[in-house]
């Protein structure tokens, strides 16, 4: 996002990841799934305003929780300030897409 011309100006006061997935297959991905969420935490953590928030809406159950997302968040620069349950009401016409094409 920090190299995006059109957003490497503006500063946001929050910023979502919903369950981030790439589609390959599963070895090859979930390496790339965690290089994914660690190139979204590294970019996005220059695009906050002061005390803004990140927030990614993630699985916790195997093989999700070895993505050590907070380790990356870490290593970003960044802080777990607090988990919550996911609710899929929170999220109207919310869809699970996975094994769609894409």
């Amino acid at each position: 996002m920090n190299k995006d011309p059109l957003l490497s100006w503006k500063l946001f006061d929050r910023t979502e990841f919903n369950f981030p997935q790439t589609a390959l297959i599963w070895i090859e991905e979930n390496i790339r799934q965690i290089e994914l969420v660690k190139g979204f935490l590294k970019s996005t953590h220059d695009t906050l305003e002061e005390n803004e928030e990140i927030h990614v809406i993630h699985k916790t159950t195997y093989p999700y929780k070895k993505w050590e997302i907070e380790k990356s968040a870490e290593d970003a620069g960044l802080f777990l300030v607090k988990k919550v349950n996911f609710r899929v009401s929170d999220y109207p016409g919310y869809e699970n897409k996975i094994g769609q094409a894409l």
